[in-house]
C-alpha cells in the first residue's frame, strides 16, 4: 500500500519527491538525492522501513522510530507481546516522541482479537490515549 501512496504524492503535490531508494522487495524508501558532484546524499532522508513482525515481535527491538503502523492488528496472536517490544522505541520515561497506530481488526475465525480487546479496553495502562467508548451499549 505504501508504494501506492508514495507514488500518488510524487505526482499529485509538491511534497519531495526524489528517493536515494525505493525497493518495494526490500520494503525501504528512503528520501533524496545524490548530488551530481560530490557524490554525497542529501536532501531530507525520510525513510519508511517495512518490517513483517509474524511471530516473532523481537525483530522490531531496539529500533527507534517516529510512526509505527500496525496493520491488521486485531490478527496478531501476540499483539500485546509486540506492542510492549515497540512501545519503549516511542518514549523514554515520561517523554513520547511518536506514535503506534494499531488499526485493523479481522473479522475470520482464525483471528485472536483478546490482546486488541485488552488495549481498547484498559488504554492507560499501556499509555495509550483513552477516548470516550461510545460504541459498546454495556459498561
Amino acid at each position: 500500500m505504501f508504494q501506492y501512496y508514495i507514488d500518488f504524492n510524487t505526482e499529485n503535490t509538491q511534497f519531495p519527491n526524489k528517493r536515494i531508494t525505493s525497493s518495494l522487495p526490500n520494503m525501504q524508501w528512503i528520501m533524496g538525492y545524490v548530488d551530481k558532484t560530490t557524490g554525497a546524499r542529501k536532501g531530507s532522508e525520510n525513510s519508511v522501513i517495512g518490517i513483517t513482525s509474524k511471530d516473532d515481535e523481537s525483530k522490531l527491538r531496539g529500533s527507534r522510530g517516529v510512526l509505527y503502523l500496525i496493520e491488521e492488528a486485531g490478527t496478531f496472536a501476540r499483539l500485546l507481546n509486540l506492542y510492549q517490544v515497540t512501545r519503549p522505541s516511542v518514549e523514554d520515561g515520561d517523554s513520547v516522541w511518536g506514535l503506534i497506530f494499531l488499526y485493523g481488526t479481522a473479522g475470520d475465525n482464525e483471528s485472536d482479537f483478546s490482546s486488541m480487546q485488552e488495549l481498547m479496553y484498559n488504554p492507560r495502562g499501556y499509555n495509550i490515549n483513552a477516548l470516550p467508548n461510545v460504541y459498546d451499549k454495556e459498561g
